[in-house]
């Protein structure tokens, strides 16, 4: 409406009058928009339909009433200027809220036009008035939208820029305003490249790269090169350039960012030489050194590919579950203990001792330090390896020299003096005695006690070369086979029983295993006081190792002289055992005694002899 209505306007014939009128209140009460009249007073005449249902009153309600009743202080100032206005006989428009009903405000735009009588007095007014709440709401909405998008491009780390088709600068994010020294990013649009103050060449690659994108409509990622701010700083970038289109699929622009990487090249550069000297170190280490990560080796050095006689190349590529079968199955628990202790940080001894196979099967036996490090962005162990095989063989043929001279001097103070004695008080005998029958049985006593002691000496010297025999590949079974068959033939009182349950039973062993194997079995039948000796003899396969056991039941060890048997001095198990003991350790074996029922050790004793399988080269 752009001007007064006058209220005295003829109306043509009564019929079209009929006609107009129907249609009139048929378009007021089905637009869309409100429509309210009010006379000078605001005093409502007529309202529409859609006016009632914008305040929520009902039609009765509404009709006659002022509409001050519908409005609030502030908004009824703005009514009341605008009606001066209408008093003018001026139309306008204007914003303003209503209260609904419910007293929630209605925000709403007024188009209102004065009505006049024939003398041009002013006699109301005459309005449409439109709910805006949506567009409020979707105006709201849109800013807000608009700020969250704003303040997520400005928290990004990433400096953020986008063009439009002629490589106009359409906006950027904070980040960028600070590197192209343009103040804030407000003050970027509608600027190009040639108007920033970046050197020619960085210029001239800009709009290079963004065109060639355009053109191609491929996105380009991660282009790293270096990048000459307006104020002098070289920077080492990542630059990333993706078309955009619109909704034809018509490139209209680009959008690009800055990543700058230029300290964590600094720091991969940083960790390259320091890694390269770490390197260097490493590879001229006579110690193995390992990286073992949760994947595998992360790292092995030549110190260490040659303690396990495998190529560096072969050790990288293995899985964690490959990595593990390098240590010897008997250690593998300790080991995963102290790892995951290592890693937790828990506090533990520097260093430890297990043991490594090699593909031939032999052992080595390594002292280890291992330390928990970042590798490759996660936690892994670092372990510097000192090969101490031959060490520990040296310190393991000392201790045999050793326990030898003890036995020696054992042998000489001990049972050769006893026998010396026998010998010597028998010949003082023999010088006196009278008759033949004595002197015949004193010479027999110094003729037992020579040979016991020439048994002892040969028993002792058997052993003496014990350390020097090299170990070689030995069939168990066979040798326990063997020395069982030859004293059954040998012993008719003992009655042996075998179980043996593996067909070859590989050791690394040498030429005394019969020996050990034989000591074992003469023990179970020289302490047995029964008319009928039984023994029983089993091989079995346990884990990586092969277990050998001897029962019998002769009177049983009881628990008191268990600990004692194989303490050389004390001897309590005799020389057979002490020779025994020597040999299973020099095979890196253990042997033990226990009750052959379990909890009553009067029901016979039971040897058990553990020696490591061996592993044959593949």
């Amino acid at each position: 409406m752009t001007g007064p209505i006058h209220t005295d306007e003829k109306r043509g014939s009564g019929s079209t009058h009929l006609k107009s009128d129907i249609l009139y209140r048929l378009l007021v009460d089905t637009m869309n928009d409100a429509l309210v009249v009010a006379d000078a007073d605001s005093v409502i005449t007529y309202a529409n339909q859609r006016f009632c249902e914008i305040l929520g009153y009902t039609m009765g309600e509404v009709l006659g009433s002022n509409l001050r009743k519908f409005i609030d202080e502030d908004n009824w100032l703005t009514v009341e200027e605008e009606t001066k206005r209408r008093r003018k006989g001026e139309s306008s428009a204007y914003e303003i809220e209503w209260i609904h009903w419910t007293g929630e405000r209605v925000p709403t735009i007024v188009s209102a036009s004065p009505l006049m009588d024939d003398k041009g007095t002013f006699v109301g007014s005459f309005a449409v008035v439109t709910d805006i709440t949506e567009i409020r709401k979707t105006a709201t909405e849109l800013r807000q939208s608009r700020e969250m998008l704003r303040l997520v491009i400005d928290s990004i780390p990433e400096s953020v820029f986008w063009k439009d088709q002629t490589l106009t600068y359409v906006g950027c994010n904070t980040n960028f305003a600070m590197l192209a020294c343009v103040g804030k990013p407000e003050d970027i649009v509608g600027r190009r490249d040639s108007d920033l103050g970046w050197p020619d060449n960085q210029r001239e690659q800009f709009t290079e790269a963004d065109r060639s994108v355009m053109k191609c409509d491929e996105p380009t990622y991660r282009i790293a090169q270096t990048l000459l701010t307006p104020d002098d700083r070289e920077l080492t970038v990542e630059i990333s350039r993706v078309p955009l289109h619109d909704a034809k699929g018509n490139v209209i622009g680009i959008l690009g960012t800055i990543h700058d990487i230029t300290q964590r090249r600094a720091k991969e550069e940083e960790v390259r030489r320091s890694e390269q000297k770490y390197r260097a170190l490493a590879e001229h280490s006579m110690q193995g050194i390992s990286i073992l990560t949760s994947r595998g080796f992360g790292y092995v050095n030549r110190a260490f590919a040659q303690i396990v006689d495998r190529s560096v190349d072969q050790l990288l590529s293995m899985t964690i579950d490959e990595a593990w079968s390098l240590v010897h199955p008997d250690d593998r628990p300790m080991m995963r203990e102290r790892i995951d202790a290592r890693v937790a940080r828990r506090p533990l001894s520097p260093s430890y001792q297990y043991r490594l196979l090699r593909p031939d099967g032999e052992v080595r036996w390594v002292e280890s330090f291992a330390t928990p490090i970042e590798y490759g962005g996660e936690i892994a162990v670092q372990t510097v390896l000192v090969d101490i095989t031959d060490r520990r063989q040296v310190e393991r043929e000392v201790r045999a020299a050793n326990e030898r001279a003890s036995l020696y001097l054992d042998l000489m103070s001990h049972d050769i003096r006893n026998q010396m004695q026998v010998i010597l008080s028998s010949a003082a005998l023999l010088r006196e005695a009278e008759d033949d029958e004595m002197r015949a049985s004193f010479y027999e006593i110094i003729s037992s006690s020579v040979q016991r002691c020439s048994r002892m000496i040969e028993e002792v010297r058997s052993t003496e070369r014990l350390a020097m025999a090299p170990l070689g590949e030995r069939s168990l079974h066979r040798s326990l086979k063997l020395c069982v068959d030859a004293l059954s033939s040998r012993s008719h009182s003992a009655v042996f029983q075998t179980n043996l349950q593996t067909d070859e039973a590989l050791i690394l062993a040498d030429d005394f295993l019969e020996l050990m194997l034989t000591n074992i079995l003469m023990n179970a039948v020289e302490h047995n006081p029964k008319e009928t000796k039984h023994v029983w003899v089993s091989l079995v396969e346990h884990g990586d190792s092969y277990v050998v056991t001897v029962s019998d039941d002769g009177p049983g060890i009881p628990d008191a002289n268990k600990a004692g048997l194989f303490d050389q001095a004390r001897r309590f198990g005799g020389l057979g055992l002490h020779q025994a003991t020597q040999i299973v350790e020099k095979y890196g074996g253990t042997l033990e005694v226990y009750d052959r029922v379990p909890g009553d050790y009067r029901q016979g004793a039971e040897f058990r002899i553990t020696i490591p399988r061996h592993h044959r080269p593949a």
